[in-house]
């Protein structure tokens, strides 16, 4: 049976997963709101470096506050911290978009954004499109050892 924590992102956050690491806890996820906590990646990396089994994930990201190919690379470097242990939790972004006062993101948006980071994880050429320019997209040397895109969850 699996077992998860959720907590806020901070620094500190990294105490509180490594513990849970330590009493059978299988997964962590972190809060991704950009106004109210701290910035989620970095929070989740330093949990990577402090556990080797924990799965860490998003709870969750959004589609509005990183273009997409920023997301995929967030996770494909975390990956090279936690191999086979990183997963996206992803919304609309209803608190981190309110705390804008922006609207949540719309759910064709996040069938988007989650497509794009699919496809780059699976080393594919993509569509991907900021107004009115397409363009097809790819990791550019996805075998330099800066991201991982071989161990996935």
């Amino acid at each position: 049976m699996d077992f998860g924590i959720i907590g806020l992102a901070t620094v500190e956050s990294r105490k509180d997963v490594a513990f849970a690491e330590r009493s059978g806890f299988t997964h962590a996820w972190l809060a991704d709101s950009q106004m109210v906590w701290a910035d989620v990646y970095q929070c989740l990396a330093l949990c990577a470096n402090d556990t080797s089994k924990i799965k860490l994930g998003t709870n969750v990201t959004n589609p509005s506050s990183r273009i997409a190919p920023v997301t995929a690379c967030n996770f494909a470097t975390l990956n090279v911290l936690a191999p086979g242990r990183v997963i996206m939790g992803i919304g609309t972004g209803n608190t981190s978009r309110r705390t804008l006062g922006m609207p949540a993101a719309k759910m064709a948006d996040l069938r988007i954004h989650v497509e794009v980071c699919r496809g780059l994880w699976k080393r594919e050429t993509v569509h991907y499109q900021e107004g009115d320019r397409h363009r097809q997209i790819r990791f550019l040397d996805p075998d330099a050892g800066l991201i991982n895109l071989r161990d996935s969850t």
